[in-house]
């Protein structure tokens, strides 16, 4: 199955640039924990898991973020968006206002309506190219 978009909500696209913010925000390191070791002990995970790693990755992504998210803040999205946008992604970054990190995810929340949308377009965009 051919990936025809990414929609990103409030997740990381660059793992070592949340590094130094892991222990405090999750309580224990999760990114080491999930990948086995550091970017120095295992880089190539790191590589291979890390979207930022990963670019260009020439489909379409909408990453959709919380203002208020202090687990995973808007600027990480942010960075990530303008870094795609230079090789030539096609990005869209979403910003939603008087939510935080878990309403992205939360059916029936502020931020709902967004990420209907983008999937439903991600969908849109899947079936006009599996013709």
């Amino acid at each position: 199955m051919r990936v025809a978009g990414v929609v990103n909500l409030a997740g990381l696209a660059d793992l070592e640039r949340f590094l130094p913010m892991q222990s405090e925000v999750c309580g224990e390191p999760v990114i080491t924990h999930l990948l086995g070791g550091s970017p120095s002990e295992v880089p190539e995970r790191y590589r291979q898991a890390s979207p930022s790693h990963l670019l260009p990755i020439r489909v379409q992504q909408v990453f959709i973020t919380g203002a208020q998210d202090n687990v995973v803040p808007p600027w990480f999205g942010q960075q990530y968006a303008e870094e795609a946008k230079k090789v030539g992604d096609d990005v869209s970054f979403v910003v939603v206002d008087n939510a935080s990190h878990f309403e992205v995810i939360a059916p029936g929340s502020v931020a709902w309506p967004q990420v209907e949308q983008a999937v439903l377009s991600m969908m849109k965009l899947q079936k006009g190219t599996s013709k």
